[in-house]
């Protein structure tokens, strides 16, 4: 099974196991309205994930800080798709 598959089913899975954690009707309107740490009210979004997958190819030198900062990008552009998975490849 290819891996991007495999992500969006453990996503799936992630959304619907944390359903339980709401009431229907935060469920229903997308969000649940909750005082913050500084005691003001204000609407939270439910919880998602986001899954980034960065792929290697043999050869690329594999630093920590390229790694770090494709990983960076990788999430803000998994948490602005519509379903939640961004993909990347680097190759030689």
């Amino acid at each position: 099974m290819e891996i991007a598959t495999r992500m969006r089913a453990l996503r799936r899975a992630f959304r619907t196991d944390v359903e339980s954690f709401y009431q229907p009707e935060h469920r229903e309107q997308g969000f649940m309205r909750a005082q913050d740490r500084y005691g003001t009210m204000r609407d939270f979004p439910l919880l998602q994930c986001s899954i980034s997958i960065l792929t290697l190819r043999k050869g690329v030198p594999a630093s920590t800080g390229l790694i770090t900062e494709e990983l960076g990008q990788l999430k803000g552009a998994a948490k602005a798709t519509e379903n939640g998975i961004a993909l990347k490849t680097l190759a030689a």
